[in-house]
């Protein structure tokens, strides 16, 4: 199992999860109020946190997902197809990595079948 983390311009989440519902995915974590900031520290969305005075870039969005290996290349196709914008900086980022297991602690089940909705 892979997990998926992309990370979007706000105004592409939904387009986003449309793609992701279209291909038959059954459950994601999504997020429009993330902080943070890349290599591209120049523009007009930087902002200082009131707390830990860190300067970052915002607004993004997550949306994370975890699929079965076999999926990975047609998601991240089609996340990146549907978060492109014309823009070059600050479109977005997206990272997997490897789940050692998964558990549905409403079914009881792990593995594979953990993914599976009821």
């Amino acid at each position: 199992m892979k997990k998926i983390e992309a990370i979007v311009r706000p105004e592409k989440l939904e387009a986003v999860l449309y793609v992701l519902k279209e291909l038959g995915l059954q459950g994601y974590y999504a997020d429009e109020r993330v902080k943070g900031i890349g290599h591209w520290h120049e523009g007009k969305h930087l902002a200082r946190d009131p707390i830990t005075n860190h300067l970052y870039n915002y607004p993004k969005a997550i949306i994370v997902v975890v699929v079965n290996e076999n999926e990975v290349d047609q998601i991240v196709k089609a996340i990146s197809a549907a978060a492109h914008t014309q823009k070059q900086n600050g479109v977005g980022k997206i990272f997997i990595t490897e789940v050692e297991q998964a558990y549905s602690i409403h079914r009881g089940q792990a593995g594979a079948e953990a993914l599976e909705a009821t």
